[in-house]
Parts: C-alpha cells; sequence; structure tokens
C-alpha cells in the first residue's frame, strides 16, 4: 500500500469519526456568563472571514484559542455559539476521537469550508511529564499531529481550532509556542448574587408565586453557600 492509498484510508476512517453539527438553537450570549472578550474575539474572526485576511493578518486574529474554564460543557456552548452567529461549521472532537484518531503519523484532516473545531479535554493536551512521570509516545504523536494541523491553516479556507482548561499550567508546553494556542481567554466565574438571580429567574413566577423579595434571595443564597453550590457554579444557567 502506498503513502497515498494509506493517507486516503486515514482520512476516511477519521472523516467518519468527527462530530458535524447544526446548530438550530444556540443558547443564548446571556446564558453563558461572563464571555464579553470572546464576542469581542468573535467579531474579529468575522472580519477575517469575511474579508479573507492573510496569513500574517490571520497570526493577530488567531486561528487556534484555548478557554481558560472549568466547565466543559459551557465552552463548547462557547464555540457553538460563535459557529452559529458566523456560519461557520462546527465540529467536535471528543477525547476519545481525539485518542483514537490523531495519533496515526498519516493523519490527514480536510474541510471544505470555514470551519470552527473544538477540542475536548483530555489527556492529548497536558505536560507529558504529568502522565505517569514518563512521556507518553500515543500523546506525544497526538500532540505534534494537532500542532501539525493548526500550523497548516490555510486562509482560504480557514480551521480554527479551540479548546479549553480548567489551569494553563496543565497545558503542554508544545501547544504554548507563537502561531498555537496563543490567544487565551479567560472566562470570569459568576458571583454568587448572579447565580441566585440566574436560579430565581429559571424557576419563575408561576413556581413561587411571589415577585421574589429580597429576603428570598438571601433565604436561597445561604443554602446554596452551605452546600457548596457556588464553587461549582452548576446550576447556573443550565435550568
Amino acid at each position: 500500500m502506498n503513502t497515498d492509498q494509506k493517507n486516503n484510508i486515514t482520512k476516511a476512517s477519521f472523516n467518519e469519526s468527527v462530530t458535524k453539527k447544526s446548530i438550530s438553537t444556540p443558547i443564548e450570549w446571556s446564558k453563558l456568563g461572563h464571555v464579553e472578550v470572546i464576542r469581542r474575539w468573535s467579531q474579529e474572526l468575522n472580519e477575517a472571514v469575511e474579508k479573507k485576511f492573510d496569513l500574517d493578518a490571520w497570526s493577530l486574529v488567531g486561528h487556534a484559542i484555548i478557554i481558560v474554564h472549568d466547565d466543559v460543557d459551557d465552552c463548547r456552548n462557547i464555540i457553538e455559539r460563535v459557529a452559529y452567529d458566523l456560519a461557520l461549521e462546527f465540529v467536535n472532537f471528543d477525547d476519545m476521537t481525539i485518542l483514537k484518531n490523531l495519533s496515526s503519523e498519516d493523519v490527514f484532516v480536510e474541510f471544505d469550508k470555514p470551519t470552527l473545531v473544538y477540542l475536548e479535554p483530555g489527556l492529548w493536551m497536558q505536560n507529558l511529564d504529568d502522565v505517569d512521570g514518563h512521556k507518553d509516545e500515543i500523546i506525544s504523536s497526538i500532540q505534534k499531529n494537532i500542532c501539525t494541523l493548526v500550523e497548516n491553516f490555510n486562509p482560504e479556507c480557514p480551521v480554527i481550532y479551540a479548546t479549553s482548561t480548567s489551569e494553563l499550567s496543565c497545558l503542554s508546553p508544545e501547544f504554548r509556542k507563537v502561531g498555537l494556542f496563543d490567544r487565551r481567554f479567560e472566562v470570569i466565574k459568576p458571583t454568587i448574587e448572579e447565580i441566585a438571580e440566574s436560579f430565581l429567574e429559571a424557576l419563575g413566577k408561576d413556581i413561587c408565586g411571589v415577585d421574589f423579595p429580597d429576603f428570598s434571595r438571601h433565604l436561597i443564597m445561604s443554602k446554596m453557600k452551605r452546600r457548596g453550590l457556588y464553587a461549582t457554579h452548576q446550576i447556573y444557567g443550565r435550568i
């Protein structure tokens, strides 16, 4: 089997495993927390796509970004929302797809239109020294392949990669180099007051039968603090 045949097989099997999603009802920006900085980036991205920026201009916009956030679902929703607003194809690579398909030396990924790709965080992105105390060959190969995919950016048909992490220190140095995941955005956690407001708004007047006086807010906030829900903000924008 020659190299072209191997590449075609790898490309076909990989593309079959890719999840392409049509976003018909995106989550409202107001439900995604403090993401103003990402909304501004999406405007830059839109201008780059529409005006067909050259490679140098694209390097300023960033064709690989990382979001510092502790909620994978929220980050995926944020990237989906950007893709929806800009009419870009949205593709989600979960950790299993990455581990299974991006470790081959012959990996070859191609998209036929501007695409926003979300790489769900996992072992593939870690500092190699943190994985069982030694360098893992499979993860090393995956990291090299992802770097190659990002570096082979084509402004004629831009493919923008995005991922997320709760701590930048967990990110492999391979991905911190200039031209890779060098646009970084931090999503600020909601305050306890905002979480309570979101919860009360989700309940609605029909359930509570009141107009949410101040004492109701203080009562719920007090309960949430004692249970530790404010730390994980599990109910923020989720009901």
